[in-house]
């Protein structure tokens, strides 16, 4: 505990001399004329306007945009955790069904909870690496428009391998890579998608999209899974299949959210 303590001491000290190293490198190079002296004010340390975090999103189009990209990553991901979930289960089940453990529902816990362990094992050291070898250089051949697509279209093909009933192994390491993705690539990502935005949409519609729109898609992937199970009998290669769907809206949102800030962008070139 004193050891996480004193790491989140270290990176507060830390965010704040980029901030203020930033306000003043953004400073310099802005030139002294009337339209982009406000451009610098919009960076100074002064009171947040009144009015929510919806109201931000809801009159920006790419903030909708991204709002809604975001309530698709969630679905996708989360439902994917579902099944992910299942699999571990029917996995155990048919270990003590087969002998291959004791037919005991403690052997088979301990059996469920080693095949947990080993995944999050695997999901770290994917991450770990994604993050330190292969970040920055995606952000630096593809840029953050480019980076945004990696996950969704991991998650397209994923599913569809997962939809025709693929083995243990394959959905293991499917999972696995796109949840490694999602922990180092796309969350770098995601605040980089703020980056061209006002302060105002930093600190208000930000708050908003990571809450109520990601929230949003935890309760539609429990209506499905509750509507899937109850009602409807499906199977997890239909889930699978509901997720490859949500997945091709994912990037299709993707590239329209692209769209949008390549203008927002271009439109604000020179404090970038």
């Amino acid at each position: 505990m004193l050891l996480a303590g004193a790491l989140l001491i270290i990176s507060i000290i830390l965010t704040i001399l980029i901030h203020k190293r930033e306000i003043k490198r953004i400073k310099q190079k802005v030139p002294a004329h009337a339209a982009e002296k406000e451009a610098v004010e919009e960076v100074e340390e002064k009171p947040l306007q009144k009015g929510g975090g919806f109201r931000l999103v809801l009159k920006s189009r790419y903030l909708i945009l991204l709002a809604f990209m975001i309530l698709a990553l969630n679905y996708v991901s989360t439902t994917g955790e579902f099944i992910r979930s299942a699999v571990w289960k029917q996995t155990a089940n048919e270990a003590r069904v087969t002998g291959k453990i004791e037919a005991t529902e403690e052997a088979t816990a301990q059996y469920y909870t080693k095949i947990e362990s080993s995944f999050h094992e695997i999901v770290n050291l994917l991450a770990m690496l994604i993050q330190l070898l292969l970040v920055s250089r995606i952000f630096k051949w593809f840029g953050v428009r480019g980076a945004v697509l990696f996950l969704p279209f991991i998650a397209l093909g994923g599913y569809f391998l997962i939809g025709l009933r693929a083995s243990f192994a394959v959905v293991r390491w499917i999972k696995a890579l796109e949840n490694s993705t999602d922990y180092s690539l796309m969350n770098a990502t995601r605040g980089a998608l703020f980056l061209i935005t006002s302060r105002e949409a930093k600190y208000k519609a930000k708050a908003t999209i990571d809450t109520f729109f990601v929230r949003s898609g935890d309760v539609l992937v429990a209506l499905t899974v509750f509507i899937g199970t109850t009602y409807l009998a499906f199977s997890l290669e239909y889930f699978a299949r509901i997720n490859f769907v949500a997945a091709v809206i994912w990037i299709i949102l993707s590239f329209m959210m692209i769209r949008e800030h390549k203008k927002l962008s271009e439109k604000n070139r020179f404090i970038n």
